[in-house]
């Protein structure tokens, strides 16, 4: 498989991040906000609706798709032992897909239209982690029937679309964005 010069630089620059204390400064605070994200879910039936997902799609738009899944990952696990669930690994990783899959998306795609490179990285997130390895999960571990799967797909787009107006609305702050240049240059 042939990486080009450019692809190969820019996934050692994403990876320097994780050396950039501030870069993990702000991933440590994305972890601590989708642990409340999580404890603060509500459930109407048999969906959970909540913003966990929040802060990690955030972490992989704004910092790269490694540390987007690393908050994923660390996110996930850390929820399920503060609020009590089991730790499930394909559930975990679908939430460390969720960060890459944004991450990848958002610093390969539309870089020149920041709403639709938004609006992609958070849909392409949230179908491939959530939707699809989530459901996954839910079916084998806790035979959760095709009917009841079904139905994650009209929360996921309805807390897709909550999470774009947001993450675009900050991205959009030019103060907001120049210490996020600032904070990932160093």
């Amino acid at each position: 498989m042939f990486i080009s010069k450019n692809s190969r630089s820019q996934a050692v620059g994403e990876l320097r991040l994780f050396g950039n204390i501030r870069v993990l400064a702000v991933a440590a605070v994305f972890i601590a906000i989708s642990v409340a994200g999580k404890q603060l879910s509500f459930t109407a039936g048999p969906l959970r609706f909540g913003f966990e997902t929040l802060t990690v799609l955030m972490a992989g738009i704004m910092l790269g798709p490694f540390i987007g899944a690393a908050v994923g990952a660390c996110a996930d696990i850390i929820g399920c032992i503060m609020v009590g669930y089991a730790i499930n690994p394909v559930i975990t990783l679908g939430a460390c897909c969720v960060g890459f899959i944004s991450g990848i998306v958002s610093h390969t795609m539309f870089k020149e239209n920041k709403a639709l490179n938004i609006a992609v990285s958070i849909a392409a997130a949230r179908i491939v982690g959530s939707l699809i390895i989530n459901s996954i999960a839910f079916y084998i571990y806790f035979h959760y029937p095709l009917k009841l799967i079904l139905l994650r797909i009209p929360s996921c787009a309805i807390l897709g679309v909550c999470e774009f107006y947001i993450i675009y609305m900050i991205m959009n702050n030019k103060a907001f964005a120049n210490q996020l240049e600032r904070m990932c240059k160093k």
